[in-house]
């Protein structure tokens, strides 16, 4: 029977003590024995003494005496089920790549406990309120010694010193991901800006809002490794900073951690004048993603659309007939084809502005059909609706913008008739799945979209922070409550980035098993012991295993469970259990059949004599001094 030391209770009336090792217990009578002819009396022990008064409860003392026990527990009856899988994943996730390590250093180990578990609430719920926290982790198992609420975790994102706390967690993540072999890296940056309800942050501003309204912003900016994928810096500035600044002081910082940026990914958003030309400025290389609205965009699609559109000589990691096969694709059954071109010289990118740069145009076959059949069936119901409009008796019809040009109503015979352009819906149509990438120097349209497409991995993970996780609208009003927000996401997605690739290598879309991790569960038995039951399917095992958790790691991560419940001071520092011999790693100690203090060297491959058990041979009653 566990006994919780880590609660003080008082012993109650009709409670004794036993003298030999301080149990205490009540005594129990059950019904009358008519062959004995008395009531049988039986003891039950309810904990272990203190003092005179004091003592550690048990669990029958918890069954017995639950409004005592919960009042000096302070804690809820305990689950009977609790959710362990995403807990044993992200622990060895964030031990073995110094997550864990960098947090509580700089952050403190209940800080650094609360902020783990509200980002996996945030990987499982797709979402930042904090107020849904104690609901929807209820029965997870946590990092935090009890369940938090909404309270604690407004505590968290406005505590007075986390702006020099999460400093310095910068500082020593940027140093891991250098010692991991962070050296020299294409630089996928991307960020975005918030509607912020702060009126007194001098952070929040006006500025270029992408929600289009007419509110203060708050901008972040992501660092992120287009290798792998893992995020390695972030960065928060006021709303009205330009970009191209805040991107240089993402690159002086990666290089003060030995970082070298061989050059710059760059999205759409960033795909501006001042940014390019800073990059220029500094002799950063880049590829970047052009608007569709963009003079580059449009001349290149004038002049090679029709010429590169599902042409096997313009296919991109094709077969070539020269007998080499370095560096070309094997195509798997649900890949897309890719086609491009580059220019033979620069292109004025900007119809406003008289930049150039390189640029490659690339159609993406799979994608164009898709979006192709898409605008078609869009541009007939729109004009299906208006027309079904004006036979109602409406006066007038607004066509949409995006129709303007192939869309227009006519009257002929006092009736008002919708006609489609069928050519220029035609020629929209063609021009779907084509994007323009622009380079500051001359690439082949392989090279460039290979770089460009190593970012699709920041791509998710930013969907993830951006939208999932509802960092659009930034509802905390202090300054450091807006900072901590943000970092607590970029955490959230170097957590995810992990379970991202892992999910990748088992074939397995990341939402979909990150779910899946909740019916990996841990239940109570009648000694309030928690027991896995495994359950787990071959593809959780796979999933766990590419995370570096088997089986057994579950069942050593209940008994930890249950020793922190019954402790007098549970530890709070959390350790992924030792390797086991499942992994086919060594076990410790002493090898097998291995001579204690055995010399090095021996020249005789020996090995020791096994001994028989028992009493050697005719050892018995041998005579003292015998030799």
């Amino acid at each position: 029977m566990p006994i919780y030391r880590n609660v003080v209770v008082d012993i109650p009336p009709g409670g004794y003590i036993e003298k030999s090792d301080q149990s205490v217990f009540v005594k129990d009578k059950n019904e009358y024995d008519p062959v004995r002819k008395f009531n049988v009396v039986k003891h039950v022990i309810i904990g272990r003494a203190i003092d005179p008064q004091k003592m550690y409860p048990n669990h029958n003392f918890r069954m017995r005496y639950p409004e005592e026990y919960k009042k000096a527990s302070g804690a809820k009856e305990l689950r009977s089920v609790k959710r362990i899988g995403m807990y044993a994943v992200v622990l060895s996730i964030i031990e073995k790549n110094s997550l864990y390590r960098c947090l509580y250093e700089t952050m403190g180990i209940e800080t650094a406990n609360l902020i783990v578990d509200f980002c996996m609430y945030s990987i499982l719920c797709h979402s930042s309120i904090a107020d849904r926290f104690a609901l929807e982790m209820a029965d997870q198992l946590l990092f935090s010694k009890l369940l938090k609420s909404g309270k604690d975790i407004s505590f968290l994102f406005n505590h007075e010193d986390n702006i020099e706390r999460l400093e310095k967690f910068k500082a020593k993540w940027g140093r891991a991901c250098n010692e991991r072999g962070t050296e020299s890296v294409w630089l996928a940056i991307d960020g975005s800006n918030n509607d912020c309800a702060s009126k007194t942050a001098d952070i929040a501003e006006r500025g270029h809002a992408k929600s289009k309204k007419a509110v203060k912003i708050v901008s972040y900016l992501y660092a992120v490794d287009s290798k792998d994928g893992t995020p390695i810096s972030f960065d928060v500035y006021r709303g009205g900073c330009v970009d191209s600044k805040s991107v240089l002081k993402m690159i002086g910082w990666l290089n003060a951690y030995q970082i070298k940026v061989k050059g710059v990914v760059v999205d759409r958003g960033f795909a501006t004048k001042e940014v390019l030309e800073m990059l220029d400025q500094n002799e950063m290389q880049y590829v970047a993603m052009l608007k569709g609205d963009t003079n580059a965009h449009n001349e290149m699609l004038e002049k090679y659309a029709p010429v590169i559109n599902r042409k096997f000589d313009y296919m991109l990691d094709k077969y070539n007939d020269d007998g080499k096969t370095d560096g070309v694709k094997t195509f798997l059954k649900n890949d897309c084809v890719m086609y491009g071109i580059s220019s033979d010289e620069k292109v004025k990118l900007f119809s406003t502005h008289s930049y150039k740069a390189f640029v490659t145009l690339v159609f993406d076959g799979r994608n164009g059909e898709k979006r192709q059949q898409h605008w078609y069936k869009t541009v007939s119901n729109t004009a299906t609706e208006l027309q079904r409009e004006l036979n109602q008796g409406k006066a007038n019809v607004d066509i949409p913008k995006e129709f303007k040009n192939c869309i227009e109503v006519r009257e002929e015979g006092g009736e008002k008739i919708v006609i489609v352009n069928h050519k220029e819906v035609q020629l929209s149509g063609d021009r779907k799945g084509f994007s323009s990438l622009a380079t500051s120097v001359k690439m082949d349209a392989k090279e460039s979209n290979a770089i460009y497409t190593l970012r699709n991995s920041v791509e998710e993970d930013f969907a993830i922070v951006k939208t999932q996780l509802g960092y659009g609208t930034t509802g905390t009003h202090s300054e450091t409550g807006i900072i901590t927000k943000i970092a607590v996401g970029f955490i959230s997605s170097v957590i995810r980035n992990e379970l991202l690739k892992a999910a990748r290598k088992c074939n397995i879309p990341t939402n979909k098993i990150v779910k899946e991790l909740n019916f990996i569960s841990m239940n109570l038995d009648g000694s309030e012991h928690y027991f896995v039951g495994h359950v787990e399917n071959e593809r959780q095992k796979n999933f766990m295993k590419e995370c570096g958790v088997v089986p057994s790691d579950l069942d050593r991560i209940a008994e930890a469970e249950n020793k922190r419940l019954t402790s007098k001071e549970p530890n709070p520092f959390h350790k992924f259990p030792e390797h086991s011999a499942e992994r086919g790693e060594k076990r410790r100690g002493r090898p097998k059949g291995s001579v204690k203090n055995s010399s090095t060297n021996s020249s005789e491959n020996t090995s020791p004599e096994k001994k028989k058990r028992g009493r050697p041979k005719g050892s018995k009653n041998a005579p003292k001094g015998k030799d």
